[in-house]
């Protein structure tokens, strides 16, 4: 160690030799203006580090030296009030660190720009850009080693500090003001707290009553008689204060500078969660290269959903004929065509997008996924793994015994023959051991071409299209058609297939082989391309050792090593542990990378390498090493004893019964989950003995990415929008002055249900009887307003009728035109 040190010191001062000799080259206004860039971007790099070593000390609960202070009585110098002090400190001296860093950047800023235009020859020029960045870089580094030396001191063990890196790439031609930079090195999974809504709270209240109360029904829970009115009292409880969390106003308007910029498109890099931005019309001439192929889309004029949907209702009608079996619901509501947004490939040359087709908003969306839940056991697993986890298991169950590569279908989704994969699942169906379902063949075929072939989208640009062949990345069915098609080929061709791999496993479009030979390997791929009519890639084993998946696979005479394999892609972002979520989140991020790395890791000596590797990436994200410890001590702890101890026990564990509760994220959602936890132990007890309730309290929390990222680019009015509950405000006569409305709730489109208003309900009738007017469609567009969304049916019933019963409208009174709901009216009795 010390001669490594000795040779750098060595190296160092060669470098001030050399860059003092330049120096002696230039006139002394021109020596001048370098020394003040050298000096103040030494500063620089001294306050950048000041202001890590402060903040890991806040992150870490580390007490820093210069915050000691000197109390004449020894008993109290540990009492909470003088750690408090200490904390309080460092915290001042972390704000004072970075007023000075942003003073500092535009002093180097203006620094470099002086320098930047020293009249000097361009050799000399290089010669000293050279020179002057290994001093600074070397700086730096002696600054930075100095910090890691005096945290690991405080904290009595090895810490790693944050490296820097961005969160985003830009591609556009729009330059990124400092705030707009910062916004997006918040990361794409950074969440922060929404907006409060009383309504919400009590929304999830009265779902969670709803449960209990059916599972009461069941008879799997007692109630006590006080849950009624404690649940109505912690509804009505609203402990937040106010807090911006880790969005300041200079984000917020940062961000809103980002999603109004309509020369700019902001998405998400493939394979990483990174921001990409583009200019618009680069991302649109992506979309266009893509929607320019003949064979997979074509373009339509009129718009079908209204037909689809009739025609989906018709056949559900038929498939609903047969008694107790299949059953699909009807398609109610407004509908309109999906979208296709892009994910742009930073890694490939070109910067191509790969197109995801949602079709969230269509009405084949939920019965594409009721019927992927129907079709689902009916399609072979015998060559395919479904985790990372499985494939551990069946790699430990297995030896090496030829040359191990993979294989890569080319855009499989996109390649998938959709007709011919229709008849391959009927086939799977109506023709395997496990009994078909009731459901006549035509009418799941049809069911089947009708959420692939006829689902219209838009592009950005407004045109729809139909996606003639293929299957769509954001569709329910396309990894159900994916797995179909591949398990079909590769059943035929590996029964053909002579000599047969020795281990053949495929996860969607990658496939794992052991064979004896790159010619067999060559052979099974042409066989696989002739089958399918795709296009497969290869790629052989380096040494023995194989990517595939998330592992790196190592072949010996043993059996196979694994350990993490991360991709080049990855460029190690996860959820930002610094933006506004719960400790239990925070944790959850750490145990799965933990978890992963026992389990994947084939020796220990592997798994520490992995788990100092995940220590750094987390604390780039965020973490303290200091929760990474103690978690990861903790969970290495209980995997020993569990590959110590004999798991087969005889020992008969509870049943658990599930009760979930989604809260509202706020500054005080720890005082929230204890009161809900309180409510819950107090009044709720299994109703059999062997039996454990599980509480479980969830978030949904939005990110930073929603206020910047727009995947659909269609932009919706007010008449547009959908599932919304709504408020007509009387404006005729004394009413408008008495604050006289009505409160409805809709599925359909606005615009459509203010047109049933037309005709019938509660806005007609009041306008008609107290002010003897007729209701005129500019009259209701021009008083109507959206009050909550609520893409949930269930819970925009719900929130309609709370919203009815706290502010008792007039005209819904006046009109009978309540809710028909219950809501906390049903009658608890002790149990």
């Amino acid at each position: 160690m010390g001669k490594h040190l000795y040779l750098a010191a060595a190296l160092t001062l060669t470098i001030i030799a050399s860059f003092g000799q330049l120096l002696f080259t230039l006139t002394s206004e021109q020596k001048s203006i370098v020394r003040r860039f050298e000096n103040e971007s030494k500063k620089l790099n001294n306050t950048r580090n000041a202001v890590v070593f402060n903040d890991v000390c806040i992150k870490e609960n580390l007490l820093p030296k210069y915050a000691n202070v000197n109390i004449h009585d020894r008993a109290v110098q540990h009492e909470d009030f003088v750690t408090d002090f200490r904390r309080r400190l460092t915290t001042e001296q972390l704000s004072r660190k970075k007023e000075l860093l942003t003073k500092q950047i535009e002093n180097v800023a203006r620094y470099k720009a002086d320098y930047d235009s020293l009249e000097v020859n361009q050799e000399l020029k290089e010669r000293l850009d050279e020179s002057l960045f290994a001093i600074l870089h070397d700086h730096d580094e002696l600054a930075r080693s100095r910090v890691l030396k005096k945290l690991s001191h405080l904290y009595k063990g090895d810490v790693v500090v944050p490296e820097k890196g961005q969160w985003f790439v830009n591609l556009s031609s729009h330059t990124l003001t400092p705030d707009q930079e910062e916004f997006l090195n918040l990361g794409i999974n950074c969440h922060h707290f929404p907006k409060y809504d009383a309504v919400k709270k009590k929304t999830e209240i009265a779902i969670l009553f709803e449960d209990l109360c059916k599972l009461k029904d069941e008879g799997k829970v007692h109630l006590n008689s006080d849950l009624q009115s404690d649940l109505q009292a912690e509804s009505t409880k609203q402990r937040h204060r106010s807090s911006r969390g880790v969005l300041t106003p200079a984000l917020r308007n940062a961000a809103r500078e980002l999603r109004n910029n309509d020369s700019i498109v902001i998405r998400r890099a493939d394979k990483s969660a990174t921001y990409v931005i583009l200019d618009k019309e680069d991302y649109l001439s992506k979309i266009d290269d893509v929607l320019s192929d003949n064979s997979k889309f074509k373009p339509i004029r009129r718009n079908p959903t209204e037909a689809l949907k009739s025609k989906l209702n018709r056949l559900i009608d038929a498939a609903n004929a047969k008694v107790d079996d299949v059953h699909f619901s009807k398609i109610i509501g407004e509908y309109r065509p999906g979208y296709l947004y892009g994910n742009v490939k930073t890694h490939k040359e070109g910067k191509p997008i790969r197109p995801i087709i949602s079709q969230i908003p269509s009405p084949t969306y939920q019965l594409a996924k009721r019927l992927n839940a129907l079709i689902s056991p009916y399609i072979p697993t015998d060559h395919t793994v479904r985790s990372t986890e499985d494939f551990v298991d069946i790699l430990r169950a297995n030896k090496p015994n030829g040359i191990l590569a993979s294989l890569d279908v080319t855009s499989l989704f996109t390649n998938v023959p959709v007709k011919r994969t229709i008849a391959i699942i009927l086939d799977y169906v109506y023709n395997s051991s496990i009994a078909a379902p009731k459901l006549p063949r035509n009418i799941l075929e049809s069911l089947l071409r009708a959420c692939t072939l006829e689902v219209p989208f838009r592009c950005p640009s407004g045109k729809m299209y139909h996606q003639v062949d293929g299957v769509a990345m954001g569709s329910p069915l396309g990894v159900l058609f994916a797995n179909a098609f591949m398990c079909h080929i590769e059943s035929k061709v590996l029964n053909e297939c002579e000599p047969k791999p020795f281990i053949y496993r495929r996860y969607v479009d990658d496939i794992f082989v052991d064979v004896r030979s790159a010619d067999d390997l060559e052979m099974l791929r042409d066989m696989l391309q002739t089958e399918s009519g795709l296009a497969f890639t290869t790629e052989l084993n380096v040494n023995k050792k194989l990517p595939f998946l998330d592992l790196m696979i190592h072949a010996n005479d043993n059996g196979f090593d694994t350990d993490v394999y991360v991709k080049p892609t990855n460029m190690g972002r996860c959820m930002n542990a610094n933006g506004d979520c719960t400790d239990t989140y925070r944790r959850g991020v750490i145990r799965s990378y933990v978890r992963r790395a026992l389990k994947v890791c084939s020796t220990w000596e592997v798994a520490h390498r992995e788990l100092k590797r995940v220590r750094q990436m987390l604390v780039n994200n965020g973490y303290s090493n200091r929760d990474f410890d103690d978690i990861s001590r903790d969970m290495i702890d209980k995997y020993m004893t569990a590959c110590n101890t004999d798991s087969n026990t005889g020992h008969n564990p509870c049943s658990n019964i599930d009760i979930y509760y989604r809260n509202t994220l706020t500054p005080s959602w720890k005082k929230d989950e204890k009161a809900m936890r309180d409510i819950i132990s107090k009044n709720v007890t299994p109703a059999q003995p062997d039996h454990r309730l599980r509480f479980k309290i969830y978030y949904k929390s939005p990110r930073t990415s929603s206020l910047i990222m727009r995947n659909n680019m269609e932009q919706t009015t007010t008449l547009q929008q959908t599932n919304v509950v709504y408020r007509f405000q009387c404006s005729t006569g004394d009413c408008a002055t008495r604050n006289v409305y009505y409160v409805g709730h809709t599925t359909t489109s606005l615009s459509r249900r203010l047109t049933m208003h037309l005709q019938d309900g509660g806005p007609k009738t009041h306008l008609s009887e107290h002010h003897g007017i007729r209701l005129t469609r500019d009259l209701l567009t021009a008083n109507t307003t959206i009050l909550a969304r609520q893409n949930d049916r269930r819970r925009l019933a719900i929130t309609e009728t709370i919203i009815i019963r706290d502010t008792s409208p007039i005209i819904n009174t006046h009109t009978k035109t309540l809710t028909n709901i219950p809501l906390f009216d049903r009658q608890m009795t002790n149990t």
